[in-house]
């Protein structure tokens, strides 16, 4: 009876450790083919990684084989611009810009000119005369008559001129400033008016101009700047009145 339990004993652990062999024999198929399947992978993964790499060589080569070409044609381009004296640069396009500006702000300067000659019934002389710029304030100023006997010729034009400066005084002491500029005989001015050609003139500069007359006084049109002339603060037929 020993033996005989001894001897099943003894078959139950042969079986046991045939069991575990093929246990180890199955993990081991089972590494093979998961190694097998591992080394597909990084196969793959080259001819995938070696694809791509020939694939952007292929680019870039048919980049730098474009480029010629695109090149040439566009020097040629260029130079077909140029000869036809259509190719300005940055500065040359930024400058035309600048002079149609210049242009449309002073067309629409003598539009607002016309308009208030217009409205304040301006009526022209050929009375010739000279002054002195005696003050200018942006595009405006005021002109010191050098000869007051050069409107004896029309007395009407010297009465609206003085009404004009009687009325400018009153205003300046009713607003208590003290301001001798209409103490004498002075004209009004518009940068405008100058003749084309002249420059914007400057305080103490002889001008020579024509007179107008309009709702508000007298002023100058047709002005000059008198070249060479002595410049001079005020006029010496300037007539100093009491406030």
């Amino acid at each position: 009876m020993a033996l005989r339990h001894w001897g099943v004993k003894g078959s139950t652990v042969s079986g046991n450790r045939g069991k575990k062999q093929n246990r180890n024999q199955q993990s081991g198929s089972w590494n093979q083919q998961t190694s097998s399947w591992n080394q597909q992978g990084s196969s793959w993964n080259r001819q995938s990684s070696g694809k791509g790499k020939r694939k952007g060589k292929g680019k870039d080569k048919a980049k730098h084989e474009g480029e010629g070409p695109r090149e040439i044609e566009r020097l040629v381009f260029k130079a077909v611009q140029k000869a036809l004296g259509k190719g300005k640069s940055k500065g040359e396009g930024d400058a035309m810009t600048e002079a149609e500006q210049q242009e449309e702000a002073r067309a629409q300067q003598v539009a607002k000119n016309e308009e208030h000659v217009a409205k304040t019934n301006r009526v022209k002389t050929e009375l010739e005369t000279t002054g002195h710029l005696a003050r200018r304030k942006g595009s405006i100023g005021w002109i010191i008559l050098d000869w007051l006997e050069d409107l004896d010729e029309m007395p009407e034009l010297k009465t609206k001129l003085e009404d004009m400066c009687a009325t400018n005084r009153k205003k300046i002491r009713k607003e208590g400033r003290e301001d001798n500029l209409f103490s004498g005989h002075v004209v009004f001015m518009h940068l405008f008016e100058m003749k084309e050609g002249y420059d914007h003139p400057k305080v103490g500069e002889k001008l020579k101009f024509k007179l107008y007359t309009d709702d508000i006084g007298v002023g100058a049109y047709d002005i000059e700047i008198v070249k060479n002339a002595k410049r001079q603060p005020w006029s010496r037929s300037m007539r100093r009145r009491k406030w």
